[in-house]
């Protein structure tokens, strides 16, 4: 994972996560 795709992917987890 790039530097830039982190976030992305990190707040796509995290709403998964937290549903």
């Amino acid at each position: 994972i790039r530097g830039l795709a982190w976030p992305a992917v990190l707040t796509g987890w995290v709403a998964q996560s937290a549903r």
